[in-house]
């Protein structure tokens, strides 16, 4: 499914010339340099590309160096994928409320999935979804965690700062997405920068 992609990485040479992005399919629509020799770029990922743990794993491998993919939804929530030269995979859904009303799935004895919607079953579905993802917070902020202290960033010494971000709710990702980055130890964004592109 095609989509709206931020990638944040550190390397040796600038992310957007690597030939990583166009093996990939995916189309770079601007970029920032952020700090320490952190960059940050906007992509569009078209349906046929390659899918974002794919181009980050090919990231990594190429700069030998730690990078983040976020995948931005329109419904306002994101997963965010990390990956270091060591390992140390990382992966969590941030706005996990908003999230958990997309990923809820109609039963397949429902033969009319609009009258599903909306219904006590789906509500309670979604809640039951919502709770399996707040549950798996912890071994995220970890993951997340051990990824930023592989990278060479200094986070809060332990995992809660991150929990409670991964935690949030929010009407949309702008705000979470670079407080998310902060947490785990990486130079501010440029302003504005976390939004799905229009």
């Amino acid at each position: 499914m095609a989509g709206d992609e931020m990638v944040v990485g550190r390397g040796g040479v600038p992310l957007r010339r690597t030939p990583v992005f166009t093996r990939a399919g995916w189309t770079v629509m601007g970029g920032d340099d952020v700090s320490s020799g952190w960059q940050m770029l906007r992509c569009r990922r078209p349906d046929a590309a390659a899918d974002p743990p794919s181009l980050l794993r090919d990231l990594v491998a190429f700069t030998r160096g730690p990078a983040c993919v976020i995948s931005l939804h329109e419904e306002g929530y994101a997963l965010v994928r990390g990956l270091a030269p060591a390992g140390c995979w990382w992966e969590a859904w941030l706005n996990p409320d908003l999230a958990a009303v997309q990923l809820t799935e109609v039963p397949d004895d429902i033969r009319d999935p609009a009258l599903w919607l909306g219904s006590p079953a789906f509500t309670a579905a979604v809640a039951r979804k919502r709770a399996a993802l707040h549950a798996g917070v912890p071994d995220d902020a970890r993951a997340a965690l051990a990824w930023s202290r592989a990278a060479g960033l200094t986070p809060a010494p332990d995992p809660t700062p991150i929990a409670t971000v991964l935690h949030t709710h929010a009407p949309h990702t702008d705000d979470l997405v670079p407080l998310l980055l902060t947490t785990l130890g990486l130079p501010p964004l440029p302003a504005r920068r976390a939004s799905v592109a229009s």
